[in-house]
């Protein structure tokens, strides 16, 4: 099964006992709020939980566009990667 935010609205909706329309909201603003964050380049550390950062990742050299001649271009390209805290490795054994 695939976790999604109406999975995660849902959670929040019977843990806080909101209505559909308050939970979806709260969800929509933490992930919002994480990822503004992210896009302005800060890191988002969730105590217990993990950490997110965008790295920028070298590409490998092409031409663009594809079908153009000249020179080859390097093109950056932003990677978002996540990491697990330990706690939270230590429940999922």
């Amino acid at each position: 099964m695939t976790l999604t935010k109406d999975h995660i609205a849902a959670s929040v909706r019977n843990r806080l006992g909101v209505s559909k329309f308050e939970s979806s909201q709260i969800v929509e603003s933490v992930l919002e709020t994480i990822k503004s964050s992210l896009v302005g380049g800060d890191d988002v550390l969730i105590s217990g939980f993990g950490n997110f950062t965008v790295r920028e990742k070298r590409c490998p050299a092409r031409q663009e566009p594809p079908d153009r001649k000249g020179p080859e271009k390097h093109i950056a390209a932003d990677l978002n990667s996540y990491g697990c805290g330990e706690e939270s490795l230590r429940r999922s054994c």
